[in-house]
């Protein structure tokens, strides 16, 4: 899940080394059905609007599943 610390902390890497690349992997894509509930759907509203920021630092995303595209809501 994307959040502030998240962002954060790939901040302070990139700052670390201008030329370091971060990948990250998503076990499972889409995970929105996955959180349920008030607490879920909060949850659901800081990880779009944190992912939002996640192309500023992240060079690959991998993924096992058969979406091509993720994070549309991001660009």
């Amino acid at each position: 899940m994307v959040n502030p610390d998240l962002i954060r902390f790939l901040d302070y890497l990139k700052l670390q080394k201008d030329d370091t690349k971060i990948i990250i992997d998503l076990p499972t894509y889409p995970y929105n059905q996955e959180w349920h509930g008030i607490k879920g759907s909060l949850a659901l509203l800081i990880d779009k609007t944190y992912a939002k920021k996640l192309h500023r630092y992240i060079d690959i995303i991998t993924h096992s599943g058969p979406e091509t595209e993720l994070f549309v809501y991001a660009q």
